[in-house]
């Protein structure tokens, strides 16, 4: 009989242990889903035509053309530019009154009208020692009047002159030779600075 309790009390425990968890998990299985709620809201976006906007066209002004300018007269014979004897300077006790005169060295047919000119320095170690001389430069004429790469042609004597001469050509401003109402630029231009001391 002992065998008996001892065999039969677990297994209907077991068996009642069973049966209530069969009872639970239909109860689970066959019960109303609750409802979700949630917690926040979703944002409504609501989707409209959006009318094509007219493309900006832009209004160009009409141009008229440009107005034909008459070719600048030509020089009719050499001139003498400038003559900077005549200018009063104030450089010291050392300097003395020089004459610095220039023209064109071209054909008449080819010259170019000067709009602005500027007289050479006379070189200071020439001023000492008493030299005078000239130099020769040849440069080209842009179409907006400048002069663009002036070199040394010739110069007495060699050498002194050069820079001084070079510098001041550089800062000629020419009228443009116009060629069917546009300006082109020129070359096979001279020049001519003769440097000499007043005594």
């Amino acid at each position: 009989m002992q065998v008996l309790r001892r065999v039969a009390l677990p297994l209907v425990n077991s068996f009642i242990i069973t049966a209530a968890l069969f009872a639970l998990m239909y109860s689970l299985i066959h019960m109303e889903e609750p409802e979700l709620s949630l917690s926040s809201t979703l944002p409504v976006i609501k989707l409209s035509n959006i009318p094509e906007e007219e493309a900006d066209i832009p209004i160009v002004k009409r141009v008229d053309p440009p107005i034909e300018v008459e070719p600048a007269p030509l020089i009719s014979e050499a001139v003498e530019i400038f003559d900077i004897g005549e200018i009063e300077t104030d450089f010291g006790d050392y300097y003395q009154p020089t004459a610095v005169v220039g023209g064109p060295l071209i054909p008449v047919d080819n010259q170019l009208v000067i709009a602005i000119g500027f007289p050479p320095e006379y070189p200071n170690r020439a001023l000492m020692r008493g030299i005078e001389g000239y130099a020769i430069v040849g440069f080209s004429v842009s179409a907006v009047g400048s002069v663009v790469a002036p070199y040394i042609v010739e110069s007495e004597p060699n050498t002194v002159f050069d820079r001084s001469s070079l510098k001041a050509i550089s800062k000629f401003k020419y009228k443009a030779r116009m060629v069917n109402g546009r300006a082109v630029s020129t070359d096979g231009q001279r020049y001519m600075f003769t440097f000499k001391l007043d005594n």
